[in-house]
């Protein structure tokens, strides 16, 4: 992703939590409908990505609990360190999610995106 590209050229090593950004844009467009940043031109996205923190998906889809919500920031967090360290971390505490969503609330309701 773009803030990892970003720190390889300035000599960081790349690892699999550039997977896990990937992983939570998708999961923030499977909630939300939309991409986290909109943009006119490559670069105005790129200075976005690199310089701002996307809504909360939960403040877009009211159905989307909080614990999930925070949760894909972190995977999208600019701060590698903060971000889930690989699949498997990222599976579990998606299992957290899972066995903390109370369950008198009715179930999350995706948003159907129009082509």
């Amino acid at each position: 992703m773009v803030i990892d590209e970003v720190a390889e050229s300035l000599g960081d090593e790349l690892d699999g939590r550039s997977d896990i950004y990937a992983a939570g844009v998708v999961l923030y467009e499977c909630l939300t409908g939309q991409t986290p940043f909109t943009a006119d031109s490559p670069i105005t996205l790129i200075s976005k990505v690199l310089e701002s923190t996307p809504t909360a998906p939960q403040e877009i889809n009211s159905d989307v609990p909080r614990s999930l919500s925070d949760l894909v920031l972190r995977t999208m967090s600019r701060d590698r360190e903060a971000r889930p360290r690989n699949a498997g971390e990222l599976h579990d505490l998606l299992a957290q999610v899972e066995q903390s969503a109370d369950k008198r609330t009715p179930a999350m309701t995706l948003v159907t995106v129009q082509a």
